[in-house]
């Protein structure tokens, strides 16, 4: 069993609607959707479907020995109660080392120090990688200092190396790209250009190695009138 911490969008909103179409499964509910925007798409959206609709902010990781969910949701609880309800920027579609993907369309520091506090503030409860994680994160080229997060935090990409994102698809080709951008154009065209309103975090947990993810536990940030990226 693994567990994760993300963002996940308003369950009754609509980005978690489409995104949940795209990929052809709600992780909230805990269900398949048969019907995706196009029949090609089941096939270049297989990972991201196990996963679910969502940005990471602390990859997954499974529980060390002594350590329980919930401490583990105590912990996040105290995470969410210390960070005020933000927009993270725009949202915009992007290729992200060849996978197309949503991200906002400006920095946030906002949204960088809530990942930031979540990696940080429950390592506590990560068990640490083992060779073959490692070996299989270097696998795809590290720089030194990812390599120096990997050791320490169990993932490289994470403070200076983090760069939100919702991944959509896997890695396309030339030809994949030059259809599927359009159609995710089409199909997110109610959310594109609007502002990511990031109002909780999730945990989210892996059953056993390779089942779908599931979304335990959706735990609000602080509320504001005032919500700055």
């Amino acid at each position: 069993m693994r567990h994760a911490i993300y963002f996940t969008p308003d369950p009754q909103g609509p980005l978690h609607r489409l995104g949940s179409q795209w990929l052809g499964r709600d992780a909230v509910q805990w269900k398949t959707l048969e019907q995706q925007p196009d029949a090609r798409l089941h096939a270049l959206t297989g990972d991201a479907r196990r996963y679910g609709f969502h940005g990471t902010l602390k990859p997954p990781f499974r529980l060390k020995d002594g350590s329980t969910f919930a401490s583990l949701e105590v912990a996040a609880r105290r995470i969410s109660s210390q960070h005020v309800a933000f927009d993270a920027g725009n949202l915009a579609l992007r290729i992200i080392d060849g996978f197309l993907a949503l991200a906002p369309d400006t920095d946030s520091a906002a949204l960088d120090h809530l990942a930031a506090d979540c990696v940080r503030h429950l390592d506590d409860f990560r068990k640490p990688a083992g060779n073959d994680e490692l070996a299989r994160r270097r696998a795809n080229g590290l720089t030194l200092r990812q390599d120096a997060h990997l050791i320490r935090w169990g993932y490289p990409y994470v403070f200076d190396d983090f760069r939100f994102h919702m991944t959509l698809t896997r890695r396309l080709s030339e030809e994949e790209r030059a259809w599927v951008w359009p159609l995710a154009e089409m199909h997110f065209a109610a959310v594109l250009g609007k502002p990511l309103g990031v109002d909780a975090i999730s945990i989210v947990t892996e059953p056993s190695d390779g089942a779908d993810f599931m979304v335990e536990q959706r735990l609000p940030l602080v509320m504001s009138t005032v919500r700055a990226a």
